[in-house]
């Protein structure tokens, strides 16, 4: 193995939702303007699920060492990419990503430089939670642009919010493959930013995802991190 990716060691004991907490957990009530409160519609498998969920568990994880498996694919991608030649792997200082700020980082992160030329750089670090690793940091690096945080898996780990670990291995596949496949992975002005998907997209404030990650098109005043694909032409 190339490298691996640091914080696989034994995690801390349970932490709660905080910081990587992506989204506040709420039910919207429904109403009908004219008839007061609208009956609640019949029990299906979501609602199901969630009313199967304690309050508690929005705010809690048990085991934060279940997402140690996410390291475990990151180094099977490591292992893959550096036996076919594709890019070499090692473990750099922890930079600051672009746009994130916060107290809890990494010391370490693993850098995945691919060997086609001008294609951007696969970044991976452990997420610090309470001092200890919770999940993964996915982001990518350029030398003009330097390192931008594209995803944090998972995005919630709350023990209500755990879904198996299927869901988040796709999702880890789908940010590895996308950097790959070259293109603009990733754009952003200030608040503001666009990462593409292996077959779509995810913006926020006041991104045009459709311009912003087209590298045909120009669009002043947005830094975006582009290069070629990992594999040949």
């Amino acid at each position: 193995m190339a490298a691996t990716l640091l914080g696989a060691g034994d995690p801390p004991g349970a932490v709660g939702c905080r910081a990587w907490t992506r989204s506040q957990h709420s039910s919207p009530r429904l109403t009908t303007p004219s008839r007061g409160p609208a009956p609640p519609p019949p029990p299906g498998p979501i609602r199901t699920l969630i009313a199967s969920r304690s309050r508690s568990e929005y705010s809690r994880c048990l085991d934060p060492g279940k997402y140690q498996i996410l390291a475990a694919r990151v180094d099977a991608w490591v292992d893959v990419l550096t036996a076919r030649g594709m890019a070499h792997a090692e473990e750099v200082p922890a930079s600051t990503w672009a746009g994130v700020r916060r107290a809890d980082r990494p010391e370490r992160m693993l850098r995945v430089t691919p060997r086609a030329p001008g294609a951007v750089r696969l970044l991976v670090a452990p997420n610090v939670v309470d001092g200890g690793p919770f999940g993964i940091e996915v982001g990518v690096e350029t030398e003009a642009d330097g390192t931008v945080l594209i995803d944090l898996l998972p995005g919630c780990g709350c023990d209500a919010c755990d879904d198996g670990s299927a869901p988040l291995l796709e999702m880890l596949d789908e940010r590895i493959l996308a950097v790959l496949s070259g293109g603009v992975t990733h754009a952003r002005s200030g608040s503001s930013s666009a990462t593409r998907n292996r077959d779509g997209w995810r913006a926020g404030g006041d991104a045009d995802p459709d311009a912003w990650l087209d590298p045909a098109r120009e669009v002043p005043g947005v830094t975006r991190w582009i290069g070629p694909a990992w594999w040949p032409a």
